[in-house]
């Protein structure tokens, strides 16, 4: 708090009060003195950081002031989708060699392309920042971006790039190579020169106490990072995950094996029965060195889902559902789940000593599908003549969610995909989930009563109605929960008091959530302490 305050004939006076500035850093540090002093609550303490205070102290931003002035002098030079969260700057360099090598002379690269392939890895992992013109939030671009941890904007429509002639174009303007450029790909904007950085957190600010009061009071969740290279899931454990998840696609669209795997269905296409074994040592191959990396921590698979947007670049849908309909349902063609099952089985059996995965896939709503699921596994293992492997439903749809209770019966873990759940409340595309705006502008505009993205409304309340329901009559289920990438702190708790203790996150949301989970769980410690001493009780 910020008082302004005189002194006249000894009668104190106060002439103004107002919430107090302070910077993200303070914050944090304010709070990690005030729970080692014992002067506040760990309840009290955690609630005086915000999510945009911990992502503002763990990595470097734009600062404030040159942001606010960047855009105010007319700056931003093209929007696109943003892919992967983080703010970086960089010359503009147009082809992934260049890029190596202007970066190894230690200058800060934006690598601009068309698209983006396994060809152009080096110059991914050179680059500061990343920027396409076509692309989508599951382009080779994003995944890649999101693996590396490097902040990505894509399908930037009116980028033009001309790599021969090292040039690029927005809206009739033409940029020579070696331009500054800033890229923020938290909101897809990208902006003409260098926008200052904040500077990165240090051991003082005191984040690493708050991490751990946190993590003591949410000690019954277990937060599992989203991982696809070996690298990406060392990192993850290291700042503090339990475990990691696997999106099949991903490993697939990083390496390019994506591509096989069209041209497999589309050589295939007016066969009786498809034939991917051929795939199966691909994925094994991608699968095992993650799996070492990770070792003897829970590992959750996700079977590769064709038609909801994960490969729509790669694949051309509508002739995919002309040839194989069945690729519209989630167990309607088994084949394209064996060729997963026997990978996974094939890369345990080369990795060793670690935990059995759990294999889940989205869209099943109907126990009968879950046995069925059930049935393939068992009898694809059986074949293989090795390996173990958990199955489980991945909840997206508002039928699963009024079946929760008998898939339950049927599980260990029931698990739930958050972000999909949110976007059949809404009925928005999934892309404008991903990113702050546009629907940040249009709750500005008031054009809804209520942001879908905090759980709030009719729909989700069902959600966690049904939850709760198999939380009192299916005890023995646990319950997970695949969040979207930044979602609110509204909504993770909203998860967590109806019962689940099992979350799935994008590694940069790792401590976001480690923080909310223990305001949530102090919450409802406080409450049920509250309700304890109430009259009668």
């Amino acid at each position: 708090m910020d008082l302004e305050f005189t002194v006249e004939r000894g009668r104190l006076y106060l002439l103004q009060v107002r919430s107090a500035k302070r910077t993200p850093n303070a914050s944090v540090r304010i709070a990690a003195d005030l729970l080692a002093e014992g002067m506040a609550s760990p309840l009290a303490a955690l609630r005086g950081v915000t999510p945009e205070q911990i992502r503002d102290v763990e990595r470097p931003r734009f600062a404030p002031a040159a942001l606010a002035d960047a855009k105010a002098s007319g700056r931003l030079l093209v929007r696109g989708i943003a892919a992967s969260l983080g703010h970086a700057h960089g010359a503009a360099v147009l082809d992934p060699d260049r890029a190596e090598a202007v970066a190894g002379g230690g200058q800060n690269v934006i690598l601009l392309r068309e698209t983006t392939s396994p060809f152009d890895l080096h110059g991914m992992i050179a680059s500061t920042g990343i920027l396409t013109a076509r692309g989508g939030a599951t382009s080779h671009a994003a995944v890649v971006a999101r693996a590396l941890g490097r902040p990505a904007v894509v399908g930037c429509a009116d980028l033009g790039i001309d790599p021969e002639g090292r040039t690029f174009s927005v809206g009739g303007r033409r940029f020579s190579e070696g331009t500054g450029l800033s890229v923020d790909g938290a909101t897809g904007d990208v902006f003409e020169g260098i926008v200052p950085l904040s500077q990165p957190a240090s051991a003082s600010t005191g984040l690493g106490d708050v991490l751990r009061v946190a993590r003591e009071a949410a000690g019954n969740c277990r937060i599992l990072g989203l991982c696809t290279t070996p690298a990406q899931v060392t990192e993850t454990l290291e700042r503090g995950a339990d475990g990691i998840g696997i999106r099949l696609i991903d490993l697939l669209v990083a390496s390019g094996a994506i591509e096989q795997l069209a041209d497999e269905l589309s050589a295939q296409r007016h066969r009786d029965r498809v034939d991917l074994s051929r795939l199966e040592p691909v994925l094994a191959e991608l699968l095992v060195p993650v799996f070492e990396a990770a070792r003897r921590v829970p590992i959750v698979v996700r079977a590769i889902d064709l038609i909801d947007g994960d490969a729509g670049e790669f694949l051309d849908l509508e002739s995919l559902l002309v040839a194989h309909p069945g690729v519209g349902l989630p167990v309607g063609l088994g084949e394209l789940l064996r060729f997963q099952i026997a990978a996974l089985a094939r890369a345990r059996g080369e990795t060793g000593d670690m935990l059995t995965p759990y294999f889940v896939v989205r869209h099943l709503s109907d126990p009968r599908e879950l046995a069925m699921l059930e049935e393939l596994v068992a009898d694809q293992l059986s074949q293989e003549g090795r390996g173990e492997l958990e199955v489980g439903a991945l909840v997206s749809t508002p039928l699963g969610v009024e079946k929760a209770a008998e898939l339950a019966e049927r599980s260990r873990v029931l698990w739930l995909d958050a972000h999909r759940l949110m976007v059949s409340s809404s009925g928005y595309p999934a892309v404008v989930f991903t990113s702050a705006e546009p629907l940040d502008e249009y709750m500005r505009k008031g054009r809804l009563a209520e942001d879908p993205r905090l759980g709030q409304d009719s729909w989700q309340q069902r959600i966690f109605t049904s939850l709760t329901t198999v939380r009192i009559g299916v005890p023995d289920c646990q319950i997970g929960v695949r969040m979207g990438r930044a979602q609110s702190p509204e909504l993770l708790g909203a998860y967590y008091r109806a019962g689940a203790r099992i979350f799935i996150l994008e590694p940069e949301d790792l401590w976001v959530a480690i923080v909310e989970l223990g305001k949530a769980a102090l919450r409802q410690a406080s409450d049920v302490e509250v309700f304890a001493g109430a009259p009668g009780v």
